[in-house]
């Protein structure tokens, strides 16, 4: 799985291939506009610098299609990335302040919190487009999703 290191311009991806059939793992550190990813094993190089839609706040991970998906909370769209290409391979709008994102790699659905928007936008991992628009009042801001149970949980 790449690592992203946000940053207010752009996306940083950093290569893990040495960390196959190894656990590895990472720490979120939030701060005024920058989320990054650091992985708890050390030696990690940027192989690339993507760049995105405006202040891009969360990653989620398809391993199956090889794509993270990145909010841009300040151009309410979410960014697709190969992690093959280092590029974006698509573009999809969604609710106002989109946050938080989560994955469920059984229905290949990417659900995004649009926190300026009071809604949780589904989109398709197989056409990288918004199949869904759920209204959950408030303001959005993390979500979750339980494969257990297969349900999406968002925080305000």
């Amino acid at each position: 799985m790449p690592l992203l290191s946000r940053r207010k311009s752009g996306i940083h991806i950093t290569s893990s291939k040495r960390f196959i059939g190894r656990a590895c793992a990472v720490i979120i550190v939030l701060l005024v506009f920058s989320l990054t990813l650091v992985p708890l094993s050390f030696g990690q190089t940027v192989v690339a610098t993507v760049n995105v839609g405006s202040f891009p706040y969360s990653g989620a991970y398809d391993s199956a299609k090889g794509e993270v998906f990145v909010t841009n909370s300040g151009s309410g769209s979410v960014s697709v990335i190969s992690d093959s290409t280092n590029t974006v391979v698509g573009t999809v709008i969604v609710g106002t302040n989109p946050f938080g994102v989560a994955y469920d790699p059984a229905k290949g659905e990417v659900f995004v919190a649009n926190g300026g928007s009071g809604s949780v936008s589904v989109i398709s991992d197989s056409t990288n487009t918004v199949v869904a628009t759920v209204g959950v009042g408030g303001g959005p801001f993390g979500i979750a999703y339980d494969s257990g149970k297969g349900e999406v949980r968002s925080e305000e």
